[in-house]
């Protein structure tokens, strides 16, 4: 029903037009008929009105084919520069990697999956036994174990491992491969879950080594006296340290006014 709807729709429409046309053909035929009327009745030799009327119906139809040949020039411009857009655009197309990856991407996350891997094994990272199947996700460019994000296989203090050796592998693929990193790193507490003193010496050691191309700001409260010894002995010409040696942020009572 919908169908033979539409097309007889469509089929009045047609007919709508083709009315329209016609009643503009007998429009004219009836004027010309007209002043071929008058032409015949009239005592006035000088002048055709049928000759008048057609010269200003020729000069109608000719200012009208005038406009269409100036359109035709105007669309003829606009279908070439709409063509030479659109070469430009299959040319744009066919140099998009067909996997979304380029060389150069593939190469980032092989870096980026092997300094992560390296600095696991430097920072003491146990959870899980065969590091090697560790990958990186293609999708959120997270670090997987046998398809799973890293946090559920790891324990508390190896998951602060996993940041570390992530947020440092970060930095060196970018500063390897001309990235668009910060160069700005932050921590905070990173030895919060009691880390071995060795794990977090080697730590200190992968980011003194790429300090001279970045800025690493720690904020690290001295618990013990492992921790007090290591920060001591950082050489103070490949980092800055500012001791506070009370509370930097102290609350202060007041007594409310009777």
């Amino acid at each position: 029903m919908r169908f033979a709807l539409s097309s007889h729709i469509k089929h009045k429409d047609e007919l709508d037009k083709e009315i329209q046309t016609t009643d503009g053909k007998l429009f004219t035929l009836r004027r010309l008929a007209q002043s071929i009327r008058s032409d015949l009745y009239s005592t006035n030799d000088s002048y055709s009105e049928a000759v008048v009327y057609k010269k200003i119906t020729l000069q109608k139809q000719i200012e009208a084919l005038e406009n269409l040949q100036l359109l035709q020039k105007e669309t003829e411009v606009k279908l070439k520069e709409l063509s030479k857009n659109w070469a430009n655009h299959l040319n744009e197309k066919n140099s998009v990697p067909k996997n979304k990856f380029t060389a150069l991407d593939k190469e980032k996350l092989n870096l980026l999956r092997t300094n992560f891997i390296n600095n696991l094994k430097s920072y003491g990272y146990k959870s899980i036994p065969n590091l090697d199947e560790v990958t990186i996700s293609e999708e959120s460019y997270l670090p997987l174990f046998e398809g799973f994000d890293m946090k559920f296989d790891s324990s508390a203090s190896d998951n602060i491992r996993v940041i570390w050796a992530f947020t440092v592998a970060l930095l060196q693929v970018s500063l390897l491969k001309d990235g668009n990193h910060p160069t700005v790193l932050i921590f905070d507490e990173p030895d919060q879950q009691s880390t071995i003193i060795s794990d977090m010496q080697s730590f200190f050691t992968s980011i003194l080594e790429i300090t001279d191309k970045c800025q690493v700001i720690m904020g690290i409260t001295l618990k013990d006296s492992d921790t007090k010894k290591l920060i001591s002995e950082l050489s103070e010409g490949k980092c800055k340290r500012v001791n506070i040696p009370n509370k930097a942020f102290q609350l202060i009572q007041t007594i409310p006014e009777s």
